[in-house]
């Protein structure tokens, strides 16, 4: 595995992966794609970010993640066919991140993915609703 900087060419699929997440969060309902993406971009140009890819296809983007602090996660995502696999790319963006497990350590994230809250929670990491947290 690779972790790199977001470059230019992976707005684009970063855009859509964070829009086609956002609207599974019942406090994103009803926001425009537009509203999403403007978010992101803010985002994306004052936190941290890294692009999680393969040694063997490196334009291939397997995850992505954007923090501000181990504690503050904006947005970590992988691509679904692998995270299917389990290959634990989750667990090793988690790991670059420098995120803690234990109720000691909640992430704050502005929004939260219903079937991703109860997946952390099962993995030892608490996770709390911050949704201005992008805009602090």
């Amino acid at each position: 595995m690779i972790f790199r900087p977001v470059e230019a060419s992976d707005r684009n699929y970063l855009r859509d992966s964070f829009v086609r997440g956002a609207r599974s969060c019942p406090t994103a309902h009803g926001v425009s794609r537009e509203l999403l993406v403007t978010m992101l971009d803010r985002v994306l140009a004052t936190w941290r970010s890294v692009v999680l890819t393969d040694e063997d296809t490196v334009d291939e983007i397997l995850g992505w993640a954007c923090w501000r602090t181990p504690l503050e996660i904006f947005w970590l995502s992988v691509k679904p066919r692998f995270a299917r696999k389990r290959l634990g790319l989750a667990q090793a963006l988690l790991d670059y991140v420098g995120v803690a497990r234990g109720p000691q350590s909640p992430i704050s994230c502005p929004l939260i993915p219903p079937s991703i809250a109860a997946t952390a929670s099962k993995h030892g990491y608490r996770l709390v609703l911050r949704p201005y947290i992008a805009m602090e």
